[in-house]
């Protein structure tokens, strides 16, 4: 073929506008899957973060609904749709060593913070 013609032109065309489709499709698909993999495993007690960075532990989860409850603090839960629960946290990061010791520290960067100013 010549690499003028418009045959050959035609055929490179549909070749990229089939990768351009298959390809991201392929990656959606496989997202999904891991994402719906991750909520099966999500249970109770489960430490979580969700994509807008909020670390909590799984209270319950209601999956007609799509929701999950997330308790944040001691006797503070909230309601989030499931699908924002995108990690399982494997260090137990929703509940640090000074929150379970009963200390309150603030740290920033995991260094404690100092004392506000007034």
């Amino acid at each position: 073929m010549d690499s003028g013609s418009p045959l050959f032109m035609l055929a490179l065309l549909a070749i990229m506008m089939i990768v351009l489709i298959v390809l991201p499709a392929r990656r959606t698909k496989k997202a999904q899957t891991q994402l719906k993999e991750r909520q099966d495993q999500m249970m109770p007690g489960t430490p979580v973060m969700t994509n807008f960075g909020l670390y909590g532990t799984v209270a319950s989860i209601n999956k007609e609904d799509n929701t999950a409850e997330l308790q944040i603090a001691p006797g503070t839960v909230v309601k989030v749709h499931l699908m924002t629960v995108t990690q399982i946290e494997e260090t137990g990061a929703a509940t640090g060593s000074a929150a379970s010791a009963g200390e309150h520290q603030p740290t920033i960067n995991g260094e404690i913070a100092d004392e506000p100013t007034k």
